[in-house]
């Protein structure tokens, strides 16, 4: 694909039969970045490359749920918790997410919450205003008082840790 990209304003990259808007500038020589809308249909898509003379043989990609967004990890009060305010086994924690599926909603046992890799019993799971939706669990068990990574994961993909004290 070295040959493709060598003239970058040429080249042509479509998804699906979607035309897909170029990011300027690959890291690296050859290299081509796209982003691929939040709205794009999950399962198997035909990536097609060409610089308008030249095409690479198109391959089938997998296209997965995108994962949510942490903003926020409250306590029940709705209070952060912070290295001065942790959270203790028992606690009900609140987790703010954005970009979430809303079909999770309607079947929440595609969701699951981790601490330190440890799922934690979901409570519930509840649409809220400019596409945020609210999670709640129990911390089922202390960590010593250690900053610990929350995760969301829905269908297998996980958001970027969120970091939270727990004694």
């Amino acid at each position: 694909m070295q040959h493709l990209a060598n003239n970058p304003a040429s080249v042509q990259v479509t998804l699906g039969e979607q035309a897909m808007t170029l990011q300027s500038g690959g890291e690296l020589p050859g290299q081509v970045n796209f982003f691929i809308p939040a709205n794009f249909p999950t399962g198997i898509a035909i990536l097609r490359l060409s610089n308008g003379g030249i095409a690479a043989n198109p391959i089938a990609v997998q296209i997965d749920v995108a994962p949510p967004t942490i903003l926020s990890v409250n306590n029940a009060s709705g209070v952060p918790f912070d290295s001065s305010r942790p959270a203790y086994s028992q606690d009900v924690v609140i987790v703010y997410v954005s970009g979430l599926d809303a079909g999770v909603v309607a079947n929440p046992s595609r969701l699951q919450v981790n601490i330190n890799g440890r799922p934690m019993p979901v409570q519930s799971v509840t649409p809220g205003a400019n596409g945020q939706t609210q999670i709640s669990f129990v911390l089922s068990q202390g960590f010593g008082g250690t900053v610990v990574s929350l995760t969301v994961v829905v269908d297998g993909s996980a958001s970027a840790p969120f970091g939270i004290t727990v004694r």
